[in-house]
């Protein structure tokens, strides 16, 4: 009995064995509570480095054996494991939303968290968000995503700046655009153009290789940056490799583009009719009138244009703003196991642009790896190599950029009759730039970060990242003999600046879960920064023929220059949070920064954060609210700070002179050792909603920001014998103060249906508390001034003379006097006379609100989304209104097509003065118009062919950009900005600015 026993119980242990190594086959689909299917589910055999992942359908399929284990992970869900049994060949598998994160990881400075837990102002947008978009920059496609965020492209031009403001501009002088950090590490966004029109420096960032943006508005945010933080941060991190088979993906996308806008100006006939009625109001005979019709109309050869009968009549505007075209293609392969993940990234970027003679060319690679060397330690790099080439225009206040075409007259042929370009012309021809002359500049990016972590004991990891950024932008200047404007000379100019930047940082972080009730994280840590800069230029004419454009064929060099510039910063810092009972959060950080661009009597800044919140919905009053799923309150407050843009802004410096061949230096500048940071103190104030089970999710925030110690020029005693009796110190103070608000609601949740809507607004007050001696700071535009800093007013304030309308006795402009009287109050009174008229403070370039809204519809297989931007309260300023919109009044430039509406006889009621060419063309109100816009920034629809041919997943889709935009300016665009001013006075200015492309681009996405 006992032998039989025995063998029964071989028996029995020989079959489970057998059981177990048997391997079979296990399907089945993942979906979420509410049945929809989840993509990209990573699916691991436990204890292996065996899985797969879930295609667009939620379904899977993975080779496994009974008895062992299957592990199923997806952000924002709980993980879940499935046993495998005898009889286990399906298995589906409902997901959890794991309320800890509400579906969300948002990364923060120097590390991560679950958005549940943020008592922060963070926002955040994910590779979903942008892809698909058109654009030869990331920027563009975080356009109205993100509330409190306004981002502005100065023209269309492929390579133009890109202005972000977060929150309001915080500094007068100092830099304005926010900090970005790429994957843990900072990198710079100086101008390096030798242009006057600025180029975007982070041109080379491709938009397919982002995971995620997240963009720090608040001081404890943004704090752990310290000095840096003032402007906001936009921390991006880029895609890496899960675990899993790997994943091959294909993408390709073509387009077509054309401005959004183009203007109506007069064409021949109207032309002539005008310029004769301007011409005989100034006093000319007919003779006179004719003959210099004729001088306009004549070519290089003498051939007269037949414009008596109508026989020429030249598009300006056409010969600049041409069709273009985009090209996109990125191929990535990503994968890994329980040891070791990837991502690389091959990506081309081709655009023509708009404007004829611009064009961008880009190519990007990147490679992302990890690999985790034992159970404690954990090393990896991010590396990307990235090239642009830019055929280039000149800035917009140049006669040779292209949109200063538009002044010269359609009677005027573009070529000779021969065939030859027509150099009498008005103004240059631009013709002649793009075929006798070049503009070229290329951009190289190298740059990364190699990073190891070790795992001290549980719960404590220290971190070392060694970042490192290569850049090197070349422009090479061909301006060939046969362009007029040279008197037969050719002349040509090359400058190149490179910049390597090294980040050294270390960190540790310290999480533990104490009993059930308290949760800890601390981040202590060191950074070192070195920025290291050369440049060198060189210009030279009289080449000694056109086939040689490169300076050393010049045969005198008639300028250069050399440069060399470097900056060092060392910070500490030290975060700190903790949860009570998951309800009661609190947050404080600092940071000490000590930079080389301040004196020894102020070096370091100092910079705390502090925040804390509530998590309503956990306490039992809440917790089973049929309305409120989730609800927490937090606030905030900090100081951060902001650097000046000159590494030796606090050094007094040399100027040479020379008289009688006898050379020497004098002092240029007076060096303040005193001189400090710029210092935001920001209160904040937030809620966090989620109502009807997260059916409705959003945020509000309010906020007041004051910068205090701005970087001014202060005066100095006339006894000093400094030029301009000025030296730079800290003084002047301004105050941003707003509302945020963002709601995202799931509209429709069906099987085969859903509809999802984001809508964020902002509204942003901006004003200057205090100047130097409280004294107006009046800006110049070129040789116009029609900008102001006050205390009391807007940073972009407009100071013009206020425009009354037309005399309808005599067609003569008037103007408001608004001469301050004795007693303090306005004397508005109507007046002809210009100079009668003071100049006051009216509007402002920067707008009161900016929203976005996007709405994304999915049946079955098909998607339709779409994106609305726009902007309300802002004011811009067309400053060519004087030579194109004065009825010639600034010349003989070709006129807008509004001048025909003009004052003609006695009794005539309109807005635009009599035609005269002995007029005046003067600044004032009447260039002035509302730059508000509701624009359709984005619209996609695509469909998703999947498991065809063995193929994972083919989509293909339609993207339009900028497709509508509905304003009441009317020139090209209401955004557009001047791209030759510097920043502080350069909001609001439109001369001659290209408008942007509307893009209309069809795609295909495969994933194998």
């Amino acid at each position: 009995m006992k032998k039989n026993y025995y063998l029964w119980l071989v028996l029995l242990l020989f079959s489970v064995t057998v059981v177990q190594a048997q391997e079979k086959s296990i399907l089945g689909t993942v979906s979420d509570e509410t049945g929809i299917p989840l993509n990209g589910v990573n699916i691991i055999i436990k204890g292996t480095s065996t899985g797969t992942q879930t295609d667009f359908d939620g379904n899977y399929v993975i080779n496994a054996s009974i008895g062992q284990t299957l592990l199923f992970t997806y952000l924002g869900f709980e993980k879940q494991e499935q046993l495998i049994l005898l009889n286990s060949n399906r298995i589906n598998v409902l997901l959890i939303e794991d309320v800890e994160s509400i579906g969300e990881v948002v990364i923060t400075g120097y590390g991560k968290q679950s958005k549940r837990k943020i008592i922060d102002a963070i926002s955040s947008v994910k590779s979903e968000d942008i892809k698909e978009i058109p654009n030869s920059n990331f920027q563009n496609a975080l356009t109205g995503k993100l509330s409190g965020v306004q981002i502005n492209q100065a023209n269309g031009k492929a390579e133009g700046k890109i202005s972000i403001n977060i929150r309001g501009v915080a500094s007068l002088s100092g830099n304005q655009e926010p900090l970005y950090v790429v994957d843990g590490v900072p990198i710079i966004n100086d101008q390096e153009s030798g242009s006057s029109a600025p180029t975007n420096p982070l041109v080379n960032i491709n938009a397919n290789d982002i995971e995620s943006v997240e963009v720090l508005k608040d001081a404890s945010s943004a704090g752990i940056y310290g000095s840096r933080g003032t402007n906001g941060v936009i921390l991006i991190t880029t895609k890496s490799g899960k675990n899993g088979k790997a994943k091959v993906t294909f993408h390709s996308a073509y387009g077509f583009s054309e401005a959004i806008n183009k203007r109506k100006w007069l064409n021949a006939n109207q032309y002539v009719e005008l310029y004769m009625e301007a011409a005989t109001n100034a006093g000319q005979s007919r003779a006179q009138i004719e003959a210099a019709l004729d001088g306009l109309a004549t070519d290089d050869l003498g051939n007269i244009s037949d414009w008596r009968n109508g026989n020429i009549d030249t598009n300006w505007q056409n010969e600049a703003l041409v069709n273009g075209n985009i090209q996109e293609l990125s191929l990535s392969i990503s994968g890994g196991d329980d040891k070791s993940t990837y991502f690389m990234s091959l990506g081309s970027n081709n655009t023509d642009g708009i404007v004829r003679g611009n064009s961008l060319e880009r190519y990007n690679f990147r490679i992302n790896a990890r690999r985790k060397l034992s159970e404690r330690f954990n090393v990896g790099a991010n590396i990307s190599i990235a090239r642009s080439s830019i055929d280039r225009i000149s800035a917009d206040r140049q006669f040779t950029t292209p949109l200063q075409a538009v002044a010269l007259v359609p009677i005027s042929p573009t070529h000779n009759e021969d065939g030859t370009l027509n150099g009498n012309t008005l103004y240059d021809n631009f013709l002649f730039e793009e075929e006798f002359g070049f503009f070229e500049t290329n951009i190289w990016n190298l740059g990364g970060v190699a990073f190891g972590e070790y795992t001290i004991i549980e719960g404590l990891n220290f971190r070392s990242e060694l970042g490192y950024e290569f850049f090197n932008q070349s422009e090479e200047v061909f301006s060939g003999s046969e362009i007029p404007r040279n008197g037969g000379l050719s002349n040509g100019a090359g400058r190149t600046v490179s910049r390597d930047y090294l980040t050294f940082n270390n960190y540790a972080t310290y999480n533990k879960k104490l009993g059930y009730s308290h949760d800890v994280n601390v981040v202590l840590g060191m950074s070192y920064e070195e920025n290291n800069r050369k440049g060198i230029s060189v210009q030279g004419d009289s080449f000694a023929n056109d086939l040689i454009q490169t300076v050393d064929g010049a045969t005198n060099i008639t300028g250069g220059s050399t440069t060399r510039v470097s900056n060092k910063l060392v910070s500490y810092f030290g975060r700190a949070t903790y949860s009570f009972a998951d309800k009661y959060l609190l947050k404080a950080s600092m940071r000490v920064d000590g930079s080389s661009r301040f004196g020894p009597n102020n070096r370091y800044g100092y910079f705390p954060a502090f925040s804390a919140g509530w998590i309503a919905t956990n306490e039992n009053f809440l917790n089973n609210s049929k309305t409120f799923s989730f609800l927490k309150v937090r606030g905030s407050w900090g100081i951060t700070g902001n650097q000046p843009l000159g590494s030796f802004d606090y050094l007094s410096r040399l100027g040479s002179a020379s008289y009688d061949t006898v050379s020497g230096q004098f002092i240029s500048v007076v060096g303040n050792a005193d001189l400090g940071w710029e210092e935001t103190t920001q209160l904040n104030f937030g809620l966090d909603y989620g109502l009807f089970g997260n059916v409705v999710t959003g945020e509000i925030d309010y906020y007041i920001k004051d910068t205090k110690d701005l970087l001014l020029n202060g005066r100095q005693p006339l006894s000093s014998g400094i030029p301009g009796n000025v030296i730079l110190t800290n003084i002047g103070e301004v105050k941003n103060s707003g509302i945020e608000f963002s709601i995202n609601t799931k509209n429709i949740t069906k099987d085969n249906f859903t509809w999802d809507t984001s809508f964020n607004i902002s509204y942003n007050k901006n004003e200057i508390i205090k100047l130097v001696d409280g004294d107006d700071i009046i800006g110049s535009a070129g040789d116009r001034d029609y900008s102001i800093l006050r205390e009391g007013e807007s940073f972009g304030a407009f100071y013009l003379v206020e425009y009354a309308g037309v005399d309808p006795e005599n067609g003569d402009a008037l103007y408001y006097t608004n001469t301050e009287l004795e007693d303090g109050s306005i004397e508005r009174i109507k007046t002809n006379v210009y100079t009668e008229a003071s100049r006051i403070v009216v509007d402002k370039a920067l707008p009161d609100w900016i929203g976005g809204m996007t709405n994304t519809l999915r049946y079955r297989d098909l998607d339709f989304s779409f994106t609305f931007q726009g902007q309300w309260g802002a004011q811009i300023y067309n400053s060519a209104g004087l030579f194109q919109a004065s009825g010639f009044a600034g010349g003989k430039d070709n006129q807008s097509i509004e001048q025909l509406d003009r004052w003609q006889q006695p009794g005539d009621i309109t807005d635009v003065p009599r035609a005269d060419l002995s007029g005046d063309a003067v600044e004032s109100t009447r260039y002035l118009q509302d730059a508000d816009f509701i624009r359709l920034r984005n619209l996609t629809i695509g469909y998703n062919f999947k498991n065809l041919w063995n193929i994972d997943m083919i989509r293909v889709y339609f993207s339009g950009l900028n497709l509508l935009t509905f304003t009441d300016y009317d020139g090209w665009d209401p955004e557009a900005t001047r791209d030759d001013l510097p920043g502080t006075f350069a909001r609001g200015y439109e001369f001659y600015s290209a408008p942007p492309a509307k893009v209309y681009t069809f795609g295909i996405n495969v994933e194998l």
